[in-house]
């Protein structure tokens, strides 16, 4: 039995088997049990064949990040000004049976991505365009440059144009409940029928 003994980096207590070091070059075999101190473990590298389990958090500082992949393809880390998820190879998928992606405090929702569903687009928590089975429902008003409509057009509401309403030759404005007043030009005269 051996009494404490110390050296410049390296104390061991043989009645209680506690062997510290204040600094340590080389391999570590076996189980490190008992750590103390901030940080606990300190290196430049190292590598671990098994599971690491964390019981509290993994605290990466600015522009350090978390490497994933062989080729180290994703990488999340924060700058100092935006975090950031980043792919280098291939498709990114992001996946649940309902998907919500928010502000900081998840509070807001911006978009609400629902299993064989619909998704919603929001505009300061509203719903303003929502997909569906036969096409897209949106609330509020489409603003946009240019609009190309193939199919009918079902308005409910007034039109109000403010410019030309264009129509090729033969093509018919319609009124009445069953069609019964016709305008139209067939490219060599016009008509109202």
């Amino acid at each position: 039995d051996l009494g404490p003994k110390s050296g410049t980096n390296l104390t061991f207590n043989s009645s209680s088997g506690a062997l510290t070091a204040t600094s340590f070059v080389g391999a570590l075999t076996g189980n490190a049990t008992g750590l103390s101190g901030t940080p606990n473990i300190s290196c430049g590298t190292g590598a671990f064949s098994g599971n690491v389990t964390l019981q509290a958090n993994l605290d990466l500082q600015d522009d350090d990040k978390i490497l994933l992949g062989t080729g180290d393809d994703i990488e999340i880390f924060h700058n100092g000004t935006s975090g950031r998820i980043t792919n280098s190879d291939g498709s990114f998928f992001i996946g649940g049976s309902r998907v919500k992606l928010t502000n900081a405090a998840v509070t807001e929702v911006y978009v609400d991505c629902v299993e064989n569903g619909r998704v919603d687009l929001m505009y300061d928590a509203s719903v303003k365009l929502t997909t569906k089975s036969d096409g897209v429902d949106i609330t509020g008003e489409l603003q946009c440059d240019s609009l190309d409509v193939d199919g009918v057009a079902d308005i409910t509401g007034n039109v109000t144009l403010h410019a030309n309403l264009d129509l090729q030759d033969s093509d018919k404005i319609l009124l009445g409940a069953g069609d019964d007043l016709e305008i139209y030009h067939d490219g060599t005269d016009s008509h109202i029928d």
